[in-house]
């Protein structure tokens, strides 16, 4: 039976993936998949290396290669009950990563579609599981993007988007989520999201010294 589990190798995975040592990440997914294959957290781990590959690299002919895989492992989680959070959060994640990436690579209209579709599973994970950091995590961080967007630009996006965003809304859900791993050492998402938070406290808020 399928199931989305932290495994030792998966937790160690996303560490490496942290660490941007993206040869052993790869190495501990293709070790999650030959001892676990029903584990679907691979997928999740997987779409994290392409994403920092190609956040670092722009790497055209990867991103071809690789950007056939974004609907196969969105549809390989639709395996996973709906009452795991971790199906549509998983999901979310992934259409998020691929829309930065191809916003990199100025590609715009699918990726704004994406991102609609992530922020609406976003939004009903957020209700359903409020104790579910993670989605915290990337939902706060898009309602800060989408909210410091100049008006100008909101109104070409809201051609093919209904997007909505409030960045003193957004700010707070972040916070929750980096309070919640200050306070307990298995949020494993942690280290990811104080990067967030720095980033867009120095980015957005323009705050240098709080941002450190």
């Amino acid at each position: 039976q399928v199931h989305f589990s932290w495994s030792g190798t998966a937790k160690a995975c996303l560490n490496s993936i942290y660490n941007l040592e993206l040869d052993q990440a790869n190495a501990q997914i293709d070790a999650i998949k030959s001892q676990d294959p029903n584990n679907l957290v691979y997928h999740l781990l997987a779409n994290y290396v392409d994403f920092l590959y190609l956040s670092i690299q722009e790497d055209q002919t990867y991103l071809d290669d690789k950007l056939p895989l974004k609907n196969e492992r969105i549809e390989a989680l639709d395996a996973l009950p709906d009452s795991n959070p971790y199906k549509a959060y998983a999901q979310a994640e992934i259409m998020v990563q691929w829309a930065m990436v191809r916003f990199r690579f100025e590609e715009y209209f699918q990726p704004l579609l994406d991102l609609n579709k992530a922020l609406k599973k976003l939004k009903k994970i957020d209700e359903a599981f409020p104790y579910f950091m993670p989605a915290k995590k990337t939902l706060g961080a898009l309602y800060v993007g989408i909210g410091s967007i100049p008006p100008t630009y909101q109104s070409i996006i809201g051609v093919v988007s209904a997007f909505e965003g409030d960045i003193d809304t957004g700010f707070d859900l972040v916070q929750t989520a980096y309070q919640h791993g200050q306070d307990r050492t298995d949020y494993l998402f942690h280290r990811e999201t104080g990067i967030i938070l720095a980033y867009l406290t120095l980015y957005i808020k323009k705050d240098r010294e709080q941002a450190w």
